[in-house]
């Protein structure tokens, strides 16, 4: 089927939901919403505080806090290595009771696309870190690692999340450049998977013109976090040695596990550029 739903009650064993999030995955063509109960979910809805705890990898200054295994990061880490290895890139939204979503068959979803049992609610709070977020990317054939990382985005901001995407100019020398996708339609993709993630949350965009230049992570002072990959964290560091020069406050480092790799092999992690040596592959073959 093109769109699919399925219910994940994490108070069951684990290798119950994971059998079943493999069986949807593999029936599923287009899109897949995944919507997450069970008693952990309603403790993260009822207590903003245990968010420190139990949702994110965080990083301030030298220090480090690692999540526990019912973290909501490494709960997405767990489903979106699913997808790599299935169906890198199927669209797979994760719909968290405190990021406003219920379930009901009363209700019409907020996604005309979405199975009728997709319900948003405008009411529920739940265990929310920061007003204003950053993140960064590519996003080119969006897939399972651009997915995880725009969804822990989503996830932990309240207010606004700031989306920087890169230029056309700055991928002009990249493997296989010619089958890119264009910024336009790089940008519109991330800003639309946010926002299906977490319904009504402000996103605000901005290409990566110049690898030199501050990003808005860097430049607005009411930042409060970013969001990177494994890989990436040095960005971070950057962004944040660059705002303490200029008097700002140091961002919260939220880290992502890579998706489609194992352990640090970075070698074999998925990417845009492996997807589009694919696609190469493929014509070359036709």
């Amino acid at each position: 089927m093109n769109v699919n739903l399925i219910s994940v009650d994490l108070d069951e064993p684990s290798h119950n939901w994971q059998s079943n999030i493999r069986l949807a995955i593999s029936a599923t063509h287009r899109r897949l919403y995944v919507y997450f109960e069970g008693a952990i979910m309603r403790k993260l809805s009822s207590n903003r505080s245990a968010v420190r705890q139990t949702s994110c990898s965080l990083r301030s200054g030298k220090q480090a806090h690692e999540a526990p295994d019912v973290g909501i990061l490494a709960l997405l880490a767990r489903y979106y290595n699913e997808v790599a290895d299935l169906k890198p890139q199927l669209d797979l939204i994760p719909l968290f009771p405190f990021a406003s979503w219920s379930l009901g068959a009363d209700d019409a979803p907020q996604d005309p696309a979405a199975p009728t049992a997709a319900v948003q609610t405008a009411s529920a709070e739940g265990p929310l870190l920061f007003s204003n977020t950053a993140v960064g990317g590519t996003f080119d054939r969006l897939h399972a690692g651009h997915r995880i990382l725009l969804a822990a985005t989503a996830l932990v901001t309240t207010t606004m999340a700031f989306i920087g995407v890169t230029s056309d100019l700055l991928l002009q020398h990249k493997e296989h450049a010619e089958l890119l996708q264009s910024y336009d339609e790089r940008r519109d993709a991330a800003v639309r998977f946010v926002q299906q993630v977490r319904p009504g949350l402000h996103v605000q965009t901005a290409a990566l013109r110049d690898p030199k230049e501050p990003t808005g992570a860097a430049t607005i002072s009411e930042m409060e976090a970013i969001v990177v990959s494994k890989e990436t964290v040095k960005g971070a560091d950057d962004i944040n040695a660059w705002r303490h020069e200029h008097g700002s406050a140091p961002l919260t480092v939220v880290t992502v596990d890579l998706v489609g790799s194992q352990g640090s092999d970075l070698a074999n992690k998925l990417s845009s550029t492996r997807l589009r040596h694919d696609e190469a592959s493929r014509s070359a073959e036709a």
